[in-house]
């Protein structure tokens, strides 16, 4: 936690420096996922996604913290925006196959 709490930290700065960048927003988020901070995540995803709409692995992740956070239609929708331009994309296959999955054990 001590690691990923140190790269929130620093990548809030590279966001300060460089407030229109997507990648420092990713990483961050990436490490706020890994130590629960699923709506910091979603934040700075939403953000990424919205500078770089070609940006793959933003909406990947996004689909993962909106996966997490329960929002699975959020979740579906950015699976299938990787997928309509990277058609195969592994992460966003298996999130999809996460969704259906989820969606076949619920009650």
């Amino acid at each position: 936690p001590a690691y990923y709490e140190k790269a929130i930290e620093i990548a809030q700065k590279g966001v300060e420096v460089e407030p229109f960048g997507p990648a420092v927003r990713v990483q961050l988020a990436s490490a706020a996922l890994s130590i629960g901070q699923v709506d910091l995540a979603i934040e700075h995803l939403e953000m990424a996604t919205g500078l770089d709409p070609n940006f793959v692995q933003a909406f990947n992740t996004l689909g993962d913290a909106y996966r997490i956070a329960g929002r699975t239609a959020d979740a579906r929708e950015a699976y299938e925006y990787v997928l309509q331009r990277s058609p195969g994309d592994a992460v966003a296959t298996a999130g999809i196959a996460a969704l259906e999955s989820t969606a076949a054990t619920a009650p």
